[in-house]
């Protein structure tokens, strides 16, 4: 998988986390918890990738 590929793939994940998620709700679920964590470990996850790949346009896979 190219980076491109991988970051579509990760922001596809991420984002179905957080389908239903209701923005500013105090009271979140124990399930709600967990899609928000994981979405925000995509998202941290992508952050990587884009950090370590900077300014390298050999590696594509």
């Amino acid at each position: 998988m190219t980076k491109e590929e991988v970051i579509a793939f990760l922001t596809e994940q991420r984002d179905l986390r957080l389908v239903g998620y209701e923005w500013g709700k105090d009271n979140l679920s124990d399930f709600e918890r967990w899609q928000l964590a994981q979405a925000n470990m995509f998202l941290d996850v992508i952050e990587w990738i884009e950090e370590v790949t900077s300014g390298d346009n050999t590696r594509n896979n």
